[in-house]
């Protein structure tokens, strides 16, 4: 069963603020990105075609970081941040430390990571743990 202390809503309420604080970061900086994608710094159209591949690729993975830090707060919300998605063990604090995001403990995450890699040679791939197990 979960608690709730003092100590641990100070905590998650830092943890609401960092994360909050990265999501204005990361939507500036999705602006900019947004902003070049109308800019043709070169005469050659495939070198164009790149730059814009390019662009494309780094709002993708801006929209993707955006998207895990508002489930985060979405689990700072709802009690469950700071606990697997998959098997609601703890996270180990050092691993949020490292990744404020991490939905995943990091036994499931390495699990999630072995499913995939063994779907990648079936061409498939697996949505959450142990689905190829």
């Amino acid at each position: 069963m979960r608690k709730s202390f003092d100590e641990e809503t100070v905590r998650e309420t830092t943890v609401k603020e960092i994360l909050t604080k990265e999501i204005e970061e990361l939507v500036a900086e999705r602006k900019i990105c947004f902003a070049n994608l109308r800019v043709k710094p070169y005469e050659d159209s495939s070198a164009n075609s790149i730059f814009h591949q390019r662009k494309i690729n780094e709002l993708n993975k801006l929209n993707r970081k955006i998207e895990e830090h508002q489930q985060a707060i979405n689990r700072i919300d709802n009690n469950t941040y700071g606990f697997c998605e998959n098997c609601d063990r703890p996270i180990s604090l050092k691993r949020l430390e490292v990744q404020i995001t991490a939905s995943l403990c990091a036994s499931c995450a390495r699990d999630l990571t072995k499913s995939r890699e063994k779907a990648a040679s079936w061409g498939k791939f697996p949505q959450r743990v142990g689905q190829f197990a």
